[in-house]
């Protein structure tokens, strides 16, 4: 990812007091804003797919586990645990590079704080507490406002798709 990129010129930096450090500085700074741009781009592209992608896969969670429980056949339990499996994995993969997103975001405020600014000019080090301080808030991908999209949304995706299915579990335990 370009955040783990910039991290680590941001670590190789080595100001000396020179005005080539601004420069430098500048030219990071401004690559971090547009990385920052891409991540509302996207947001503002796929922010309601993400939200309909977590409510659909809740109710797919939960139907298929509940057809995998109704299957009358070997092949149906087959087909419905390996729909269910897909479902599952699609769900993961999309909150495990968000969290990584977050993670990989957030490192850069560690980055500025490891590299060695105090090295540089009076000014290069005015500089870096704004920098600092807007790389200790996440880039995330959020489902249209609602919610960020992470491993803990994850989570509660599955906690619950689980309760829906018992609840359904439930009642068709009882007929």
């Amino acid at each position: 990812m370009n955040f783990k990129h910039l991290a680590n010129r941001i670590r190789n930096l080595k100001p000396s007091n020179a005005e080539d450090d601004i420069r430098n500085l500048n030219k990071l700074l401004s690559y971090h804003q547009d990385m920052l741009f891409s991540v509302d781009i996207v947001n503002e592209i796929f922010s309601f797919s993400l939200l309909i992608n977590f409510f659909a896969a809740g109710a797919l969670l939960c139907l298929a586990a509940v057809n995998v429980i109704a299957g009358s056949s070997f092949y149906d339990y087959i087909r419905h645990t390996t729909f269910l499996l897909v479902a599952l994995a699609d769900m993961y993969y999309v909150c495990k590079h968000a969290d990584n997103l977050m993670t990989l975001s957030t490192d850069i405020s560690d980055a500025f704080a490891e590299h060695p600014w105090y090295n540089g000019s009076i000014y290069y080090q005015r500089m870096l507490v704004f920098p600092i301080a807007r790389a200790q808030r996440p880039a995330a991908l959020y489902a249209y406002k609602f919610f960020v999209v992470s491993m803990e949304s994850f989570q509660s995706l599955l906690t619950s798709s689980y309760q829906f299915f018992t609840l359904i579990k439930a009642r068709f335990d009882e007929e």
